[in-house]
């Protein structure tokens, strides 16, 4: 289960454009999938099914000042992150 996270269109386009960019240079692995942004509830978890039809949850409005580049790792059957790289959003938008 995941948490979308909405952005303008021309700010995810500079936003996506920049990371890849940035990945391709350094030569890392990246993924040609498209960008998208979410915060993540929850892995293999059992939810009630009618429940999850009636849960809403509204939109939140929230400032957003740094982006951190995150890779997951399943390492002895848990699941690992390590932020690859952090940047500060101040005057992008």
């Amino acid at each position: 289960m995941f948490y979308a996270i909405e952005f303008p269109a021309d700010v995810r386009l500079r936003v996506a454009e920049n990371l890849t960019g940035q990945l391709r240079r350094q030569s890392l692995p990246h993924e040609e999938r498209g960008f998208s942004a979410h915060i993540t509830l929850g892995r293999q978890v059992r939810i009630d099914a009618d429940w999850l039809r009636r849960w809403h949850w509204p939109p939140i409005d929230c400032p957003v000042a740094q982006i951190s580049l995150m890779e997951s790792t399943r390492m002895d059957n848990r699941l690992t992150y390590l932020a690859l790289q952090r940047e500060k959003l101040t005057g992008l938008v």
